[in-house]
């Protein structure tokens, strides 16, 4: 199964025929349904010690990877203005409640709204 954000759910791909729990649950202990998506990776270091050697695999699976950035970003956010076409608008709140909801995000505090 495929989730495609304008057609939903289809049949295929490369994981046709596997069953989805395999992968949303290897670890026992990692079967919350509300798991967040952020650092998930560390919870799985025990599976990477079998598969790998490589102590660089290891670290970055355990301990996450440290981006080395070329400067240092700028201290603002640029506003990006909402589609006036009410499906690309519906297709962006529907992708960005999905973030929501898998806790790859959190909303933003009332308190920071509209500051960028």
């Amino acid at each position: 199964l495929r989730i495609d954000p304008v057609e939903g759910v289809r049949d295929g791909g490369p994981f046709e025929g596997q069953h989805p729990e395999v992968f949303a649950k290897p670890n026992e202990h990692v079967s919350h349904p509300d798991f967040p998506i952020r650092g998930r990776l560390r919870f799985f270091a025990d599976r990477w010690e079998e598969s790998t050697s490589d102590s660089w695999v290891r670290d970055t699976i355990r301990f996450g990877l440290k981006l080395e950035l070329s400067s240092t970003p700028p201290n603002f956010f640029r506003t990006c203005p909402r589609s006036r076409d009410p499906a690309k608008r519906g297709l962006m709140e529907s992708a960005i409640n999905h973030l929501l909801d898998i806790k790859a995000i959190r909303p933003v505090p009332l308190d920071q709204k509209g500051q960028g």
